[in-house]
């Protein structure tokens, strides 16, 4: 996990040079998903039940956010790498290594599991904390070069990830907090 950890805050810090950190390394995915991610999950899901003291909310409300919380990034795993498979290589018009593309979903959604961490660690509700995604996507297209996707082809990838890696996560989330 401290490993994911090192670098969501150094794509954080400095995007360009943490996807040249991460190229350099090229960590295994599965490693990352199995000792990074998930436990990355199961801390979001804890720090839910933050609620019981900061906002005075019902044991069942609390178990049903940290449900929410892990099921939503859960599922946005795989969605993302549905995606990817689906329509990356036919966006991009290059052959794009299917490793490095799962290690870039795997910091994508860790990064969206660290903001989603501070967002239930604070006791009141920040606005700037809410526009963190927007951020993510900004970081993540930074990871172009890392992948070797066309100059030309850049904004349509950004578009790709956005919504495989921020907005399909956060869909699921928000539709789910507004049905229960």
């Amino acid at each position: 996990m401290l490993t994911l950890l090192r670098y969501i805050i150094q794509l954080i810090l400095s995007p360009q040079n943490g996807w040249d950190d991460i190229a350099d390394t090229n960590p295994d995915p599965d490693t990352l998903l199995r000792k990074g991610v998930y436990p990355l999950l199961g801390i979001a899901a804890v720090t839910e039940f933050l609620g019981l003291i900061y906002h005075q909310a019902t044991i069942a409300q609390v178990l049903i956010g940290a449900v929410n919380v892990f099921g939503s990034y859960f599922v946005g795993i795989f969605i993302a790498s549905l995606l990817f498979d689906l329509y990356l290589n036919q966006i991009t018009g290059v052959e794009v290594d299917k490793q490095r593309s799962t290690t870039l979903i795997l910091c994508g959604i860790g990064m969206m599991i660290l903001f989603q961490i501070i967002e239930n660690c604070l006791p009141w509700s920040l606005l700037i904390v809410k526009f963190l995604p927007l951020y993510a996507i900004l970081v993540l297209s930074k990871g172009c070069e890392y992948l070797g996707i066309p100059k030309r082809k850049e904004l349509r990838f950004t578009a790709l990830e956005g919504i495989a890696i921020v907005a399909v996560p956060l869909v699921i989330y928000y539709v789910i907090y507004l049905l229960i």
